[in-house]
């Protein structure tokens, strides 16, 4: 089901649910809800939950009024969001009910990130033709408008003269592939820019990085970010809606404005001559995470957030 309307799924979920008859039915951002949560009331489930991961930079028309989903949130009994940023955007824009709205960063299971895959990874760097000695960038990323690979490629020009060996590594696929393959060329940096696709040793393109960037319109709470900084990268990231909550300007990490070529070259250029200062955001970056941003906290938090709603059922 992707719309409220496709009837079969509809009835297909509605007999599913009769079956297993769950206590929970927690969904995944919004349109998930939409099309579930009416369903799941019908079908009598106790407690419907909704999880927003991101601001939802897609919206228009009438999605922009949030008139369907404060009647959505009548049949949601709690919201999640994964950041303060986020609390704010459903209480503030939405106009969500504040008591409904629980806060559950974001979190990954870092044991998972920093534990050695056991690959060579001079021959990773030899795969990008990085020379020893040669500073490397990279940008994980899917390839879509909210991730702002645009103002990186603007910014890249500025960077160069200084840093003419400089390699970029944008890591991922997506919509904008070819769009910004064609871009990479026009502007020369086919020296520079790597365009990976999609890679399944992402942790060891990390790993390899001097400088992990994320110049993003728009965004959660990144595990980008999470992922760097367990891995003790120093992040240079846009400073937009969850990002400031795991990247703490100028002691895990850099913040620039959204959409500023301009400021993000001049952060590059600051971050990439200072070894000793990337090597201290890293640091910290590395046990900011370790403290905060575990999966076990995630899961520990969202069981009780369960047990407290279902607490009735057993009342």
């Amino acid at each position: 089901m992707s719309r409220p309307y496709h009837l079969g799924g509809m009835v297909r979920l509605a007999g599913l649910l009769k079956r297993l008859s769950p206590d929970v039915i927690h969904t995944h951002l919004f349109v998930a809800s939409l099309c579930v949560a009416p369903v799941a009331r019908l079908c009598g489930v106790p407690v419907v939950i909704e999880s927003c991961r991101i601001r939802e930079g897609w919206r228009r028309g009438i999605w922009k009024s949030y008139q369907i989903d404060r009647w959505v949130n009548r049949l949601v009994d709690a919201n999640i969001a994964i950041s303060e940023s986020l609390r704010r955007y459903l209480t503030e824009e939405k106009r969500f009910p504040a008591e409904k709205v629980v806060v559950i960063r974001n979190g990954r299971e870092l044991s998972r990130v920093v534990s050695p895959s056991g690959r060579d990874l001079n021959a990773l760097r030899n795969e990008f033709r990085v020379q020893p000695g040669e500073l490397i960038v990279s940008l994980p990323g899917r390839l879509e408008v909210q991730k702002g690979h645009a103002y990186l490629l603007e910014a890249l020009p500025k960077v160069l003269p200084q840093f003419p060996s400089l390699r970029v590594l944008v890591v991922g696929d997506g919509s904008l592939r070819v769009e910004l393959a064609a871009e990479i060329n026009r502007c020369g940096l086919g020296d520079h820019v790597v365009l990976t696709g999609y890679r399944r040793d992402v942790y060891d393109i990390l790993r390899i990085s001097d400088l992990v960037v994320l110049p993003s319109l728009w965004e959660g709470l990144p595990l980008t970010a999470i992922e760097a900084g367990a891995l003790g990268k120093p992040i240079l990231a846009t400073s937009v809606d969850g990002t400031p909550e795991v990247v703490l300007h100028g002691e895990t990490g850099w913040l620039v404005p959204a959409a500023n070529s301009v400021e993000l070259a001049k952060a590059m250029c600051h971050l990439l001559g200072d070894p000793d200062l990337r090597r201290r955001l890293g640091e910290r970056a590395r046990a900011y995470v370790v403290q905060n941003y575990s999966f076990s906290r995630v899961v520990a938090e969202t069981e009780q957030l369960y047990l407290r709603l279902c607490r009735h059922l057993t009342a």
